[in-house]
């Protein structure tokens, strides 16, 4: 065994010759010292390979081991050659463990011997000698692997620096009034709702590309085609209007764009394509895929929910959050039960108001767009307050009456949905005119900072007792019109007079009817949260009462919808607002919030301080938020993680007027929980160019991103890309119509173990269990209604001689019963026609499917050429 270093030698030998040692004991002596060395060189290449490991590095000398394997670019042998190279890595650190066990045997056996053939004063020496030199050779060993690891390091692919690509966040979940969920559902609801789930390319990802890329192709050709016009201001408006057209015409081939889209076309499909051979790399621990496999499991037992401020998941039973609703409902003042038929009637009266009054100033088919034949009915769900519940009661004990909530009707796709809309986007101006009114945390800073204050400001904030259920609707209508009336010259009503925006208002605010778990309820008064035009009624009425109250004492007064921030000279001018807002509406109340003991105030994002006319601002999160953005492990395209983080960072610099340590603290709390480090923030951008048209594709990876972005940017079209991360938790654990998801049909031939009849915006296929032959269709309606259509066809096909249906019933089974069917959703949840009609086409082009008759088959194979 030879020696590391052999500058001891020399000292041995003289050692030797001095005490007489004989050749024998002499040999030992260098046989100890040899293997003393050689563990210390040992445990430092433990050490290197074990940071190797943790870091996903290869050691050269493995490297070149396998670098005459053939075929390294076939993808099965990439994909095991990197096992075996992980593999042999672990082996090499087995080695050397076994290896450095020997030569700590050796030392032992060797020094026994020793101790019994040399002098104690001589073998002292000695050791300390021997212990100096190692010292010496651990320090060079280290500082000549850290070098080594240093290039491994430099010549790996770096993942950005500001992301820990395996941080694991705290407990930030809220599980009120059970202890079945365990550590590992907690450790998926940690993760917050946002995050987004890694996925596999499957077809239907694959069909999410063809559809984003058909919908471009789409868009470019009409614009090519088009001419430039001069669009006057109803035309302009129109161009806004976010709900579908309800046909699809489709557009002319353009010869000069089709090479470039066609070669497009090809290489997605081929960056795509290629994903579909290997295995996804999923962004969840083993741990937390177990975890969501249960939550997932437990949806018909629980509820699962964000809280109303904190941004956290809420997991309580069905049972009581039915029990916290009903308790909501049963405020005889507010609510009361109704029916379906009330529903109807309110809804065909909407429709027909709507229908008379838009046809005064837009075309039929532009009226259309507003106007929902089959539109859902509202659902009631309720926000857990968590920030209420009482801090000394355990969560898994807490009952309903310890719950406070905040009640949402969801009107989405619902009958006063889209007239709400318009209703918003006409009367908004008004909002100018309201002085108190602010949007944002910079308006109110900027207000602050153009005010001169007094010496000896008081100042408070007061919020407004749910502000929205205790609103008298007619009230809010009157306020509404009364401003509009004396600003009329500065808002465009696009020709609708004061008494058509009246009924148009009345009867949206009276289209109030909703179902919870099979119920159907009317509210009888109040605003309903969730319906769009309810922030700005509650704006303009909320300045009404401020117009009564304001007295000349207040020097600042700004609210942000039912937060008030207000600067008095004087204690007592707030008391007097503070009285003198409280009897403006019987059933509007204020709370009032005075400063901390630091003299800070919180007001939205921030906290202000005010002594002797000078202010501080610092950027302030509330105690009960509990630190949630989007996660680093999240399937997020690293820019929009970049840009989350800027953000954050952006915000906390505009809202500060001054360094606050405690800010930063918070700030970089919250990045290190959701796996940012204090790093700059840095990132690739998609292409785009100026004014061009979305190219909307999913996003599955980095390295495939920015292959799709080398791809789109060597297209030479007016691209500007968009990546769509996959579903995130709250879409995949989540839903506000869980009690209204149970079909109530009865002997529906349609749903299964799960509800399909109601869904709306379906690509569908049909099965029939007669002869297997298949049917793809697509329906904006209830897919019952559809569905019905084709079991009357295939009843009675005389009646209906023109359906796919009727024509199946004669040619394949003339002597039968008709054939029961089988119905499988290939898609959900579209509202756009035109995106429905192209995933229907892709569909129909994968399955040949043979109900469908040649005409619509040609039909639907257009808008994919």
């Amino acid at each position: 065994m030879r020696l590391r270093d052999s500058t001891i030698l020399s000292y041995l030998k003289i050692q030797q010759q001095r005490h007489h040692f004989c050749s024998n004991v002499f040999a030992i002596l260098i046989k100890y010292i040899a293997c003393h060395q050689a563990s210390v060189v040992c445990d430092e290449s433990i050490s290197f390979l074990l940071l190797c490991k943790a870091q996903r590095l290869m050691p050269k000398f493995l490297e070149n081991c396998l670098a005459n394997v053939p075929f390294t670019k076939n993808r099965a042998v990439s994909r095991n050659l990197d096992s075996l190279k992980h593999a042999l890595l672990d082996a090499c650190i087995a080695e050397r463990r076994k290896r450095r066990g020997q030569y700590i045997h050796g030392i032992t056996t060797f020094k026994k011997i020793l101790l019994e053939r040399i002098d104690p004063h001589v073998w002292q020496a000695i050791s300390d000698r021997n212990q100096a030199l190692c010292s010496r050779i651990r320090e060079r060993e280290k500082t000549r692997l850290r070098k080594k690891l240093s290039y491994l390091r430099s010549s790996k692919p770096q993942q950005s620096h500001f992301v820990s690509p395996k941080a694991v966040p705290p407990k930030r979940c809220t599980v009120v009034g059970t202890d079945k969920i365990d550590e590992e559902m907690e450790a998926v609801l940690n993760l917050g709702p946002s995050f987004a789930i890694a996925t596999a390319v499957n077809q239907k990802l694959l069909d999410s590309v063809m559809c984003g890329f058909y919908k471009f192709a789409y868009q470019t050709r009409w614009r090519e085609n088009s001419h430039p016009t001069v669009l006057d201001r109803i035309s302009s408006f129109t161009t806004s209007i976010p709900f579908p057209r309800t046909s699809v015409l489709t557009p002319k081939p353009s010869p000069a764009l089709e090479p470039a889209l066609a070669t497009l076309q090809l290489n997605l499909i081929q960056a795509y394509s290629r994903l579909t051979k290997t295995e996804p790399a999923s962004n969840l621990t083993e741990r937390e895929r177990r975890g969501l496999k249960k939550l997932l499991e437990l949806r018909n037992e629980f509820r699962y929910s964000v809280s109303d401020k904190s941004g956290d998941f809420v997991v309580l039973t069905q049972t009581m959050d039915k029990k916290l609703v009903n308790r909501d409902l049963s405020d005889a003042t507010t609510y009361e039960k109704s029916s379906i038929a009330a529903f109807d009637k309110v809804s065909n009266e909407l429709r027909s108001t709507v229908k008379r009054i838009l046809g005064k100033i837009m075309n039929a088919k532009t009226v259309k767009r507003f106007i929902l034949t089959f539109p859902i009915v509202p659902t009631y769900y309720a926000l857990v307050k968590t920030h209420k519940i009482p801090a000394d009661v355990e969560l898994k004990d807490v009952t309903e009456k310890e719950i406070k909530t905040r009640p949402i009707i969801s009107s989405c796709g619902g009958p006063s949905d889209r007239i709400s809309w318009f209703l918003v986007k006409v009367l908004s101006p008004l909002l100018h005119n309201v002085a108190a009114h602010i949007t944002n945390i910079e308006e109110f800073i900027s207000a602050l900072d153009r005010t001169d204050l007094p010496g000896n400001a008081c100042y408070a904030s007061f919020d407004a007792v749910s502000l929205y259920t205790n609103i008298n609707n007619d009230e809010a209508i009157d306020a509404v019109l009364d401003l509009l009336r004396r600003h009329h010259n500065e808002i465009h009503t696009f020709g609708l007079g004061e008494d058509d925006l009246r009924e148009l208002l009345v009867t949206t605010l009276s289209c109030n009817i909703f179902q919870f778990d099979g119920e159907f309820y009317r509210q009888k008064r109040g605003l309903a949260m969730g319906l769009r035009i309810s922030p700005l009624l509650a704006v303009i009425y909320m300045d009404r009462i401020e117009r009564k109250s304001l007295n000349s004492g207040i020097v600042f007064y700004k609210r942000y919808i039912d937060d008030v921030f207000v600067i008095g000279s004087a204690d007592s001018d707030l008391n007097m607002l503070l009285g003198s807002l409280n009897t403006c509406d019987p059933n509007i109340r204020f709370t009032v919030e005075s400063p901390d003991d630091r003299g800070f105030l919180p007001f939205l994002n921030a906290k202000i301080r005010i002594s002797h006319g000078t202010k501080q601002i610092m950027w302030y999160k509330k105690p009960q938020s509990r630190n949630i953005i989007l996660h680093s492990r999240s399937a997020h395209p690293l820019y929009v993680k970049a840009n989350m983080v800027r953000n954050l960072i952006r915000t906390k610099r505009r809202i500060c007027n001054q360094d606050f340590p405690e800010v930063e603290e918070k700030v970089a709390q919250i990045l290190e929980e959701n796996g940012y480090t204090k790093s700059e923030p840095t990132s690739w951008r998609p292409f785009f160019v100026p004014g061009g048209i979305p190219l909307v594709l999913p996003y599955v990876n980095e390295q495939n991103a920015k292959d799709v972005n080398r791809i789109v940017k060597a297209a030479n079209l007016p691209i500007k890309l968009v990546f769509r991360p996959p579903p995130n938790l709250k879409s995949l654990l989540t839903s506000t119509r869980i009690y209204e998801e149970r079909c109530g049909r009865n002997n529906c031939l349609y749903c299964t173990d799960k509800k399909i009849c109601q869904l709306r915006g379906t690509v569908y296929l049909v099965t029939c269990e007669g002869c297997g032959r298949k049917y793809v269709g697509e329906t904006a309606r209830p897919l019952h209604k559809r569905l019905d259509e084709h079991m009357r066809a295939l009843r009675n096909p005389s009646s209906y001689p023109n359906s796919s249906f009727s024509h199946h019933r004669t040619l394949h089974h003339t002597y039968e019963d008709p054939p029961r069917i089988k119905v499988t959703i290939l898609h959900r949840s579209l509202d756009a026609p035109l995106e429905r009609k192209m995933l229907e086409a892709l569909a129909i082009k994968r399955l040949s499917p043979e109900i469908n008759n040649k005409n619509e088959l040609a039909d639907a194979l257009q808008l994919i050429r």
